[in-house]
Order: structure tokens, then sequence, then C-alpha cells
């Protein structure tokens, strides 16, 4: 299982050396990029995608990481719900019985006035 795993890692790698390698040289027509309120100058095609890439990266780690930063927050608030919940049953678990309490001292010391 090794070694598939390895020869889909090494194929991987290939693809993404000869992609890397043929981009440059198939897109070298240079093209105008027309941003709302800035032009800016004439660049070559392949980095112009390459650049329009790594924005949509950073704008989906960008939401990737505020989803993640809300869910851990959420997480931390319910943990601490938790804890109170559990000190809560702990204290209740350490309370002593009113009915096993009153019982045995009724038995051990006699009420006055009693036989």
């Amino acid at each position: 299982m090794k070694w598939l795993r390895r020869l889909i890692v090494l194929a991987l790698m290939v693809g993404f050396a000869y992609v890397s390698y043929r981009l440059p040289q198939d897109n070298d027509v240079l093209v105008n990029v027309d941003l709302l309120a800035w032009q800016a100058p004439p660049v070559p095609l392949w980095v112009a995608l390459g650049l329009a890439f790594l924005v949509g990266v950073l704008c989906a780690s960008a939401g990737l990481l505020f989803q993640l930063a809300k869910k851990s927050l959420v997480a931390r608030r319910y943990r601490k719900t938790v804890r109170g919940l559990e000190a809560e049953i702990h204290k209740l678990r350490n309370l002593p019985l009113a009915g096993a309490e009153a019982t045995p001292a009724a038995e051990e010391s006699p009420v006055p006035g009693a036989p």
C-alpha cells in the first residue's frame, strides 16, 4: 500500500513539474490586465493566470480561516458550559441525602421525653 501511495505522489509531482514547465512556454502572449479602477501594464498570460490562481487561493484560505476561528470560538464556549455543568453535577452528587441522615440519627439519640 505504501508503494501505491508513493507512486501516486510521484505521478502528481511529475505532472505538476511538466505543467510548470509548459505553462510559461505555451502562454507567453502579452495580455492587458484591467482591474476596475486600475490598469496594469501588459504581462504574459501565464503570469496573469498565476496571479489569478494565487488571489483565489488567498480568498479561499481567508474564508476557511474565518470559519475555523468561528467554530473554534463556539467549541470553546461549549467546553466552558460543559465544565460548569460537570462542576454542578459533581456538587450535587456530593450533597448529603436529607432522608438518609435523619433516619440513623433518630435511632442513635433518643428524643427527650421519649421512653
